[in-house]
């Protein structure tokens, strides 16, 4: 029997399909279970994250999670940036 190799990408695309459904709080779960594991998340990662709290009008969370790629010293991406401003942008209009 193969054993499953868990990976960020595979952490991620678990995430993101929750995203989809905007099921913030499981893919906070999941990305909380992916940093259990040891696994480093990327940039990728992050975005998704901030993606599936903006969805679910969760800016604040979505704000925390790019602090947090910046102390977990992961280089943003324009992806990162968007969401970031998206949250702000929200927020603000909340």
């Amino acid at each position: 029997v193969r054993q499953a190799v868990l990976s960020a990408k595979s952490f991620t695309a678990s995430m993101s399909a929750l995203a989809k459904r905007v099921a913030w709080q499981e893919a906070i779960a999941l990305f909380e279970g992916m940093r259990n594991q040891s696994i480093q998340a990327d940039a990728f990662s992050y975005s998704v994250l901030s993606s599936a709290c903006d969805k679910a009008s969760q800016w604040a969370l979505a704000l925390q999670s790019f602090v947090e790629m910046q102390r977990q010293q992961v280089q943003p991406s324009v992806v990162n940036f968007a969401c970031a401003i998206s949250a702000c942008r929200h927020w603000h209009l909340a």
